[in-house]
């Protein structure tokens, strides 16, 4: 799996970039803002289960920009994920702390609230649905490269998926925190 990250967006903060494809995280205004109440939003089920079946089939997400998946080498350096991640802009109540990186965000410094795989990068979108959830305060959105079956030693190479996803956090992210690379299945 790899992973490549771009842009964080913290709002009264800074923006940030993520490696892993991640385009943009957002942070939330501080809590001067008045909102209504939201009921609770549950953390939903991990996306991909590993299933101990050898070249069992794992979700797969639509390439709805045709990044090339070919290697991890041309995926890391596609033009298109760049370019979103260079070209995209800080929601409102959000500030960009870092973009284009290759890394997701990993900390132990608070919680990850809630992880979604959505159909297109639009960094307004994640503002929008870490707004709704009680106690994020910032968001990363990334691209991620990862495999339609479980490697094993039969399926060792299996063809790539790309998924798009928002992670929402509740505490500020900084560009430091974007260590998570990928792994090698």
């Amino acid at each position: 799996m790899t992973t490549y990250s771009t842009v964080t967006v913290a709002s009264d903060c800074d923006y940030q970039s993520n490696t892993t494809n991640t385009i943009p995280s957002a942070t939330k205004p501080a809590p001067s803002r008045s909102r209504s109440p939201l009921p609770p939003v549950s953390t939903p089920p991990p996306l991909t289960n590993i299933p101990d079946d050898k070249c069992a089939p794992l979700r797969t997400y639509e390439n709805y920009y045709n990044v090339s998946l070919d290697t991890r080498n041309h995926f890391l350096e596609s033009p298109i994920i760049s370019g979103l991640a260079e070209n995209s802009a800080a929601p409102a109540g959000y500030t960009q702390v870092f973009k284009n990186q290759h890394g997701r965000i990993s900390t132990d410094k608070f919680r990850r609230l809630a992880d979604e795989a959505t159909a297109i990068y639009e960094p307004f979108d994640c503002a929008a649905r870490c707004d709704s959830i009680p106690g994020c305060v910032s968001f990363d959105i990334f691209f991620e490269r990862l495999p339609t079956l479980n490697p094993s030693e039969y399926c060792s190479n299996p063809r790539a998926t790309v998924k798009i996803g928002c992670t929402f956090w509740n505490g500020r992210v900084d560009g430091t925190m974007a260590a998570y690379v990928g792994e090698q299945r």
